[in-house]
């Protein structure tokens, strides 16, 4: 006699989406420099980003954003002198703020691997301690990031993106160019 067993299989359950609400964290390091009118500072830098948002089609999430980068002993020359004279640089300060809309797009709304792009108003303080009243530049900003999350709750994903800022600000007809490539840790709601 043959006896058939049958194997009662789970319920299959719902893969999990980038859809809904949208909130994500970011927190990293890289290296900042800027340049024009004669000044030029870089060094490592801090960088970070909180953006919030919806999502208008499974995968695709659309919001606003806030990214910053802060100098970490930033080195170069200001309008006083150059980084040959120590006499110069007076506790030197470097950061941007890059504000507006931004998009985060999942090539699989249940997988992680994902690409953000982000355009707005730049904001690049350059100054020193002994001149804490300098004008800062303002102007166009952008940033685009690639990178993979993997899930660790319904709705949370945790993971790395490799970013690169560019903002384009200018203070009375000089233009300073100012860049900032890096790493950071996303944790994300979704």
């Amino acid at each position: 006699m043959l006896a058939t067993l049958t194997l009662a299989s789970p319920a299959s359950a719902e893969p999990r989406t980038h859809d809904g609400v949208y909130f994500q964290g970011t927190l990293g390091a890289g290296f900042m420099s800027t340049s024009g009118g004669g000044q030029a500072l870089r060094g490592a830098a801090a960088l970070e980003s909180l953006s919030v948002g919806g999502t208008p089609f499974p995968g695709l999430a659309l919001g606003a954003s806030s990214l910053g980068a802060i100098g970490i002993s930033p080195s170069g020359k200001l309008a006083a002198g150059t980084a040959s004279d120590p006499s110069a640089l007076h506790d030197p300060s470097l950061s941007i703020v890059l504000l507006g809309p931004f998009a985060d797009y999942y090539f699989d709304p249940h997988a992680g691997f994902h690409m953000q792009a982000m355009a707005g108003y730049a904001l690049v303080s350059a100054r020193q301690s002994s001149n804490p009243s300098a004008s800062d530049p303002q102007g166009l900003g952008f940033s685009l990031g690639l990178g993979q999350e993997v899930w660790v709750g319904d709705d949370w994903s945790v993971g790395v993106l490799g970013r690169f800022t560019l903002a384009l600000p200018r203070y009375h007809d000089v233009s300073y160019p100012t860049f900032a490539p890096g790493i950071v840790a996303s944790f994300t709601c979704h």
